[in-house]
């Protein structure tokens, strides 16, 4: 989802997303993309328990096994179609591990961007509803025909942080069984928007939480969150993917 102000369209450039995937930490931190430490899972209160931690091992494991060409060879972009098979350092087969281990029915994703999450899940569950504020045909090198590719996806455009969007849409969230969260990190929306989705999801659910170690994210995950989570970055998303219990 891109960040509704100027420094939207900067944030949403290839070149900027390729940039934060190569760079391993800064110097300084200057913007809400800039990579800090997150505490390890000892310091995480609630912490996870074993059946959770098993469930993410679960996932772990068809994630190893998992291949998704079907869907990387949609992608335009030979960058963006490497990324949908590379794990770890992607969370996109960890995303279609735990689709399969939580036995997913409906998933919600915030920040539909490409389209890469959101055909992955979709062949894994019955109903995908995908937030962005921006129609994925209107982004540079997305899945073309996503909605005709998979009927079974539908593009919400609104900002979720918005009470008219928020009271007309949130009602699918209160009936996932796993939620993605793929935000702006801009240390606004994340903060406004998480603690509000988790309040609505179901007991059993998951909710996954990208870009936790960004500067922008910080402060949520360590003290906006009363729930067990964990950082399962080593084994999703290099630049942090919280798994966050409901």
């Amino acid at each position: 989802m891109r960040v509704p102000s100027s420094r939207g369209s900067f944030w949403r450039t290839n070149r900027l997303d390729r940039w934060r995937r190569k760079i391993s930490h800064l110097v300084s931190v200057q913007y809400p993309h800039d990579l800090l430490p997150v505490p390890e899972g000892p310091e995480i209160k609630p912490g996870v328990t074993a059946d959770q931690l098993g469930m993410l091992l679960a996932a772990a494991t068809v994630a190893l096994k998992v291949e998704l060409s079907n869907v990387a060879n949609l992608l335009p972009d030979p960058e963006d179609a490497a990324y949908v098979n590379t794990w770890p350092g992607e969370h996109y087969r960890l995303l279609a591990g735990l689709a399969e281990v939580l036995g997913a029915r409906e998933v919600v994703e915030v920040g539909t961007y490409k389209g890469g999450a959101a055909a992955v899940l979709s062949e894994r569950c019955e109903k995908v509803t995908t937030f962005d504020i921006v129609p994925i045909e209107e982004i540079n090198d997305s899945i073309s025909d996503l909605i005709i590719r998979f009927p079974n996806v539908e593009q919400i455009v609104g900002d979720l942080a918005m009470p008219d969007t928020w009271n007309k849409h949130s009602a699918c969230i209160r009936t996932a069984e796993l939620v993605f969260v793929d935000g702006p990190k801009d240390g606004v929306f994340e903060p406004n928007v998480v603690p509000r989705i988790i309040s609505v999801m179901k007991p059993g659910s998951v909710l996954v939480l990208d870009d936790i170690r960004f500067a922008g994210m910080r402060d949520l995950w360590i003290g906006g969150i009363d729930r067990p989570r964990i950082d399962f970055g080593s084994l999703g998303h290099w630049s942090g993917t919280g798994i966050i219990f409901v």
